[in-house]
């Protein structure tokens, strides 16, 4: 009887841990490879669940999407909202590439593109809504809200702005008609 319980336990925790989830390649701006996870999603009850209980507790934002387990904040912030797959970005080991790779650089907050909370492992776009944000908060409902308004274990107040990094062109000023001249283009995306 205990090998049979070992067995099904074993299984159990595969389908639970290992199997939920797989990994994905996605690609910063300038080429730079991140690793990322493809998951399952969670029941329709539970999405139901979450999403209301977020939009009780945190009236003054707004439910943009219902929740979901299938993407979080750096997902939706850095990758999905550039086009690429609905995946979980963890912050840790490849987040850092988004801005080490000079993808993105750091900037103020009426430029930013992109915002980084850099002391509660979370990620965020700039609405299009006037002062406003919008990210994802972990497996719960995507959100529009004020720079500082989430779940406190995300310490709002602890914020690095972004935006995307422009190709840069340089060679002569002044070119005479008929003659030739070299530009070098930098920075430019893959």
């Amino acid at each position: 009887m205990k090998t049979k319980f070992t067995i099904i336990s074993l299984l159990l925790f595969c389908n639970l841990v290992l199997c939920q989830s797989q990994t994905v390649l996605l690609y910063t701006p300038k080429g730079k490879q991140v690793y990322a996870s493809i998951k399952a999603e969670m029941s329709s009850n539970d999405i139901k669940t979450i999403t209301d209980k977020f939009r009780a507790n945190f009236p003054s934002a707004t439910v943009l999407s219902d929740a979901s387990s299938t993407y979080n904040c750096h997902s939706y912030a850095w990758n999905m909202t550039e086009g690429g797959p609905i995946c979980w970005l963890e912050k840790d080991p490849d987040l850092h590439w988004y801005w080490d790779d000079g993808s993105y650089e750091t900037t103020t907050e009426v430029n930013a593109e992109k915002i980084f909370y850099y002391n509660g492992d979370h990620s965020a776009i700039k609405s299009s809504v006037p002062g406003m944000y919008e990210s994802k908060w972990g497996s719960a409902p995507l959100m529009r809200h004020s720079p500082g308004y989430g779940p406190d274990e995300y310490n709002m107040q602890y914020r690095r702005y972004y935006k995307k990094s422009l190709a840069i062109i340089s060679g002569p000023s002044l070119m005479s008609v008929g003659s030739s001249s070299t530009f070098t283009v930098t920075n430019t995306p893959v």
